[in-house]
């Protein structure tokens, strides 16, 4: 069993993915979703757990990829921001983009507003955002695999 913590639009605030970290207590790794790649880099010089993550359209000149694919639990996971996807208008751009890649999730941020579904037959995730969130509180995402399937589900950042 694997357990990740998502996080995407951080912009600067990397105090409150470590809090969350601590909120969930154990993680064996971290997907960041960009908007900003330098918190994603200055949180894995605190942990001690690896941190995979792109660039989304706030990383000006920031280097990173704009997106990966990883494997957790025999499924293919594609990690990107969305905003090349037009995903504040709706998602059928990304679902093709995921079949193209033959990838069984798709993990995106850019809105701000946490959402799990199915698009088709690919799961789509949007952890939310630790900072700026729309409609909510503060959001992130934990996904935990098993060879029988992959639960993602979304957290509200405690506040205490």
């Amino acid at each position: 069993m694997e357990r990740i913590a998502v996080f995407s639009d951080t912009h600067g605030n990397v105090e409150r993915m470590v809090k969350a970290l601590n909120q969930i207590g154990q993680a064996d790794r971290v997907f960041h979703l960009g908007d900003n790649i330098r918190d994603a880099i200055r949180l894995s010089d605190q942990i001690k757990i690896p941190v995979t993550s792109v660039i989304g359209n706030c990383d000006f000149g920031s280097a990173g990829p704009a997106e990966e694919t990883v494997r957790i639990c025999g499924r293919k996971l594609l990690l990107l921001h969305g905003h090349k996807y037009g995903v504040k208008y709706g998602l059928d751009r990304l679902s093709y983009y995921a079949e193209e890649c033959k990838a069984d999730a798709v993990f995106f941020g850019h809105t701000h507003a946490a959402s799990i579904g199915f698009y088709g037959k690919i799961l789509m995730m949007n952890p939310g955002s630790l900072r700026e969130p729309a409609g909510g509180g503060d959001t992130f995402g934990v996904v935990t695999g098993s060879e029988k399937a992959i639960l993602p589900k979304t957290v509200e950042l405690e506040t205490f």
